[in-house]
């Protein structure tokens, strides 16, 4: 080192999922075929819609004690939520399409001191979300999720959580079906 020179730390933030650090991901359209509840099929459409239709999802998550690293909040809701059905011979498809919205909140803190609140204190990321399904006699065969995405971190931090709320509704009635 000569003279005067010092080096500064680089800080590196990234999702308890490392989601936003990733270089390379699986594409969100991708199917999911594990966790299809045999349940989901034309019998239960209404269930389905009636489920999506008020679901609701809230959490806090990352450091809580808010000492040090991140800490998010969210609060997540799905609306308006309509069925398309494209029926062909021997195959069944239908869509299910809604709206989301959501509050979400993320603050950084170093020693237990806020240093930072990058997405403000009111972030309101919103969009619309699909749920492609497939049925081959009567039973699903495919489900692909789709959730409106920006380049924005909070709207994908949102767009991550409404993925989740969608799948754990699938299998809500999935376990439900066998109750």
């Amino acid at each position: 080192m000569e003279g005067n020179q010092w080096y500064r730390p680089v800080l590196y933030l990234r999702w308890q999922d490392n989601e936003g650090g990733q270089l390379f991901a699986l594409s969100p359209e991708a199917s999911q075929k594990s966790g299809i509840p045999e349940s989901f099929n034309h019998q239960n459409l209404n269930k389905i819609i009636k489920r999506l239709n008020s679901a609701k999802k809230q959490g806090k998550e990352g450091d809580i004690s808010r000492k040090n690293g991140s800490f998010f909040e969210y609060n997540i809701h799905l609306s308006d939520v309509v069925i398309e059905f494209r029926d062909r011979p021997n195959i069944q498809k239908y869509e299910i399409k809604g709206k989301w919205f959501s509050s979400v909140y993320q603050e950084i803190n170093v020693l237990g001191i806020r240093v930072d609140k990058p997405w403000g204190t009111n972030k309101k990321p919103n969009g619309n979300f699909s749920i492609e399904v497939e049925l081959i006699n009567e039973t699903a065969n495919q489900i692909k999720i789709k959730v409106d995405r920006y380049d924005d971190s909070a709207n994908n931090y949102a767009a991550n959580k409404v993925k989740e709320l969608i799948e754990s509704k699938i299998q809500d009635l999935g376990r439900d079906m066998l109750d």
